[in-house]
């Protein structure tokens, strides 16, 4: 009787720890991403955010521009920004602003304008809204096939222009029409389809608001210039089931 004692407790002790978790449950490490915008050619200011990023609490897992790298969206100021990223070693993606798009060389630096990142059960959709004509057709449709089933999972959109606001009208599509009514268009299909909250840049100063169901993050800018506050970026954690957004200034 000794010997299947001996089995019986080395089973216990030693048998993987997933096997002991219920079924149907799933273990989600906490996941951080920071969301920085409105750069315009201040490298310096960049490094610190990115440094900062990278020293709270841990390596961010993801560190996501949301426009506006550039003042005039030319080649030199493209490859200037992306050096600044890659030297810092931080994991990063970029949608562009509308300052990046003056020249059109934002996807021959950068690549694909828009995308999606999913942790676990959290989906991040980058939207690229900085053409003041309007998404274009083939990325309305991606939206429309990457933000369904958010009502199952946690899902936020990242943009640089916010999709409407109480009082400026310095948001998605101030100078077109058609913007206009596709900002309307989105901001429905992402309520109706779960999209919990907007990060979004452009306006140059931190805020929270939520206008008809949607919440916005207004992350704040990284320029020193044309900022009325000092420097600011969003530090978001997410623990499986709900984020938690810290505003964060750049040191």
């Amino acid at each position: 009787m000794v010997i299947p004692i001996v089995v019986v407790v080395l089973v216990v002790v030693y048998w993987p720890k997933k096997a002991l978790l219920e079924p149907g449950k799933t273990v989600i490490t906490p996941f951080k991403f920071v969301v920085m915008a409105d750069i315009h050619n201040d490298n310096e200011e960049l490094n610190k955010a990115l440094r900062q990023a990278s020293a709270r609490g841990g390596q961010a897992g993801l560190v996501i521009m949301a426009g506006d790298l550039t003042i005039n969206g030319s080649r030199k100021e493209l490859d200037e920004i992306k050096k600044t990223l890659d030297e810092s070693q931080v994991k990063y993606l970029v949608v562009p602003g509308n300052h990046d798009v003056i020249k059109k060389q934002f996807v021959g630096v950068f690549g694909k304008s828009y995308q999606t990142v999913v942790k676990d059960n959290l989906k991040l959709i980058l939207i690229d809204n900085s053409y003041w004509g309007g998404l274009g057709e083939e990325q309305k449709k991606w939206i429309e096939v990457e933000s369904q089933g958010c009502n199952v999972i946690v899902c936020v959109a990242i943009m640089h222009m916010p999709l409407e606001h109480g009082i400026t009208k310095h948001v998605m599509g101030e100078n077109s029409e058609k913007g206009t009514e596709e900002a309307g268009w989105l901001h429905q299909l992402l309520v109706s389809n779960g999209v919990k909250s907007v990060y979004a840049g452009h306006l140059h100063y931190s805020d929270v608001y939520t206008i008809d169901g949607l919440e916005t993050n207004l992350v704040g800018a990284i320029s020193r210039d044309r900022n009325n506050q000092a420097p600011k970026m969003v530090e978001a954690e997410f623990d499986g089931k709900e984020i938690v957004n810290r505003v964060v200034e750049v040191e």
